[in-house]
C-alpha cells in the first residue's frame, strides 16, 4: 500500500469542509450550537485522510489533526454568522455573502467559550488519530 500526501490534503479539505456544514446543519435544525459536533469533523476528517492518503506515519495525523482545527473555525465561524443572521432577519446566504472577512479572527475569538477550545481540542485529537491508516491487522489464532 502506497501513501499518498496529495491525496490527504484533498481528503483533508473535503473532511473539512463537509464537517463544517454538518456543524453549521446541525446548529441551524437544532437552533442551538453543540461543541460535540467538532468531534464529529475530526472522525470525518480523519476518515478522508486516512481512506485517501493511506499514510502510516505521524505526518498524517497531523495533517488530520490541521485539517481538523480548520474545519472546527469554519464550522465556528459560519455558525456565528447563522446566529447574526437570525438576529438581523436576512437570510445565511445574504450574511454569509455580505460577511466582512477581515473581522473573522476577533469575531471567533469574541465567540469562544472555554468549552470550545476543549471540544476543538478533542477534536484535532481525534482527528490525529483516525487520519493514520493503521496498515493490514495481523490475527493471531489461539491454541
Amino acid at each position: 500500500m502506497d501513501s499518498n500526501p496529495t491525496a490527504a490534503i484533498i481528503g483533508g479539505i473535503i473532511g473539512a469542509v463537509t464537517g463544517a456544514l454538518v456543524w453549521t446543519g446541525v446548529t441551524i435544525v437544532l437552533r442551538q450550537e453543540f461543541g460535540v459536533a467538532a468531534i464529529a469533523i475530526g472522525f470525518i476528517t480523519g476518515f478522508f485522510v486516512r481512506n485517501l492518503g493511506k499514510g502510516t506515519t505521524s505526518i498524517y495525523g497531523i495533517m488530520g489533526a490541521l485539517f481538523t482545527f480548520l474545519g472546527c473555525m469554519v464550522g465556528k465561524l459560519f455558525t456565528v454568522i447563522y446566529q447574526q443572521s437570525r438576529g438581523t432577519g436576512i437570510s445565511f446566504t445574504e450574511a454569509l455573502m455580505d460577511f466582512d472577512l477581515s473581522i473573522t479572527i476577533p469575531l471567533i475569538e469574541q465567540t469562544m467559550q472555554r468549552f470550545d477550545y476543549l471540544f476543538i481540542a478533542t477534536a484535532a485529537f481525534t482527528g490525529y488519530l483516525f487520519s493514520i491508516h493503521k496498515g493490514k491487522q495481523m490475527h493471531f489464532r489461539r491454541r
